[in-house]
């Protein structure tokens, strides 16, 4: 999974749901994406701490 290996599987699943939903559209920049990865996991996962991965993982 490309340095994703110990990323928290639910930041792994959010980030391929949200590029999911760009297939058809143009790619959104990765910090676009990275930020919203983080605001989706707060609001499915309300007072849960989904631990983020670095940010030089997260690019990867």
């Amino acid at each position: 999974m490309g340095g994703l290996g110990r990323a928290d599987p639910r930041w792994v699943e959010m980030a391929l749901e949200i590029m999911a939903e760009h297939v058809d559209e143009s790619t959104p920049s990765k910090a676009k994406m990275i930020r919203s990865i983080g605001a989706r996991l707060t609001a499915r996962y309300p007072g849960e701490q989904v631990k983020l991965p670095k940010r030089a993982t997260a690019y990867n």
